[in-house]
């Protein structure tokens, strides 16, 4: 008798543990899910940044072409200016220096 009593103790302190390790897995499963769910977020917004990254890039490289282009316009009209201006400058010379050949000859 002593014997089974000790039996059925044994099998109710199993019994016990056994509920508890399921509370636990149950627990353990729960977290799981929860973290599975955090790191698919997680990779669900990487992406995100990922394409808007890469969206955000194309349209940097696309505004540093339209920069280039705008410089290389800008530059153009200032060559064309300068020499607009030289040919005005050089006019105006010929033209001084006429003026003072006149007045000497």
């Amino acid at each position: 008798q002593k014997l089974v009593r000790e039996a059925h103790d044994e099998f109710n302190e199993l019994e016990n543990r056994n509920r508890e390790l399921c509370v636990l897995s149950k627990e353990f499963k729960s977290e799981l899910a929860v973290a599975r769910a955090t790191a698919s977020e997680g990779d669900v917004r990487r992406e995100h940044l990922a394409e808007e990254l890469s969206g955000a890039e194309s349209e940097l490289r696309k505004l540093v072409r339209q920069a280039h282009d705008e410089f290389n316009e800008l530059e153009k009209h200032n060559k064309a200016k300068r020499r607009s201006w030289e040919a005005l400058e050089h006019r105006l010379e010929a033209r001084e220096h006429k003026v003072k050949t006149e007045e000497l000859g």
